[in-house]
């Protein structure tokens, strides 16, 4: 059994689809998945993924959309930590390795990185969220802002069964509503100050062309999470 599961849903990827998966390949750690979750693309990305002859990538044809792939990735992940990477963007070799080492040092249930963006010569460079290590009082720095960039992630998948988590139907910030989750639980944060994903910014961007829908969701969970430290604080 592979000690770690790399979840990648794709939609008409064609265009950086062979990078990512590239990325993932060329790891220093090779006991892994790929699972790569087509949502019915109609360009030429399942014709590049079916190219690869490597037997750790397995490729499923996904009917429900991007959040239904998700669940339906940590159900048949068979490592003990998944690692998300999205289909524009890139990891650097040593990540699954050195995530895995901090995971496994400190019994963490999230460990995320710092990224480097590209892609866009307005955005690019380091992305530094001022944090570094274990995050103490993780619920009440998620009530602030969403210091997780989600395709930088490495989950414990025992935490998410253990406690029933799975991403919710919070479009474009279901990442968000899951690391709340994740907190609310009692759950570890790590960050990892290193560069260990490239993350792509580009005008077709997901998160770009949906900026209204993200903010307003963020606010949602932001809001959820200060009424949740609110009924803490007052026994309810």
């Amino acid at each position: 059994m592979p000690k770690i599961s790399v979840l990648l849903p794709v939609k008409n990827g064609e265009k950086y689809i062979a990078e990512s998966i590239d990325s993932v390949l060329a790891q220093t750690y090779t006991d892994f998945e790929l699972l790569v979750y087509d949502d019915l693309s109609t360009d030429s990305t399942i014709d590049i993924i079916r190219s690869y002859q490597d037997s750790r990538i397995k490729l499923f044809i996904g009917k429900d959309g991007f959040i239904a792939n998700l669940n339906s990735g940590i159900d048949r992940a068979k490592g003990v930590y998944i690692a998300r990477i999205d289909a524009d963007d890139r990891m650097q070799n040593r990540r699954l390795e050195t995530q895995l080492d901090i995971m496994e040092s400190l019994g963490v249930d999230v460990c995320c990185s710092w990224i480097n963006v590209f892609g866009s010569r307005h955005n690019s460079g380091i992305v530094n969220y001022s944090k570094s290590g274990l995050i103490k009082n993780a619920l009440e720095e998620l009530a602030k802002t969403n210091f997780v960039a989600h395709p930088s992630v490495m989950l414990r998948k025992e935490f998410l069964i253990r406690h029933h988590l799975r991403y919710m139907n919070y479009t474009h910030a279901e990442d968000y509503k899951l690391w709340s989750e994740v907190a609310k639980k009692g759950g570890i944060f790590y960050m990892v100050p290193e560069i260990l994903t490239d993350y792509r910014r580009s005008h077709d961007q997901i998160s770009r062309k949906h900026a209204d829908i993200v903010k307003n969701q963020s606010l949602r969970i932001e809001n959820e999470i200060k009424e949740f430290l609110k009924g803490r604080l007052t026994g309810n």
